[in-house]
């Protein structure tokens, strides 16, 4: 099991990565317009 330490450390990432994920997404989005972003 994680200690409090690492799921804070753990989540604190994933929020991070999840924002440059969704940045990426968008972007490449924009690159091929034929498809459509989902939500």
């Amino acid at each position: 099991t994680l200690t409090d330490g690492e799921m804070t450390r753990c989540a604190r990432a994933l929020r991070i990565g999840r924002s440059t994920l969704y940045r990426k997404v968008a972007a490449y989005q924009l690159t091929r317009p034929g498809q459509s972003p989902r939500r």
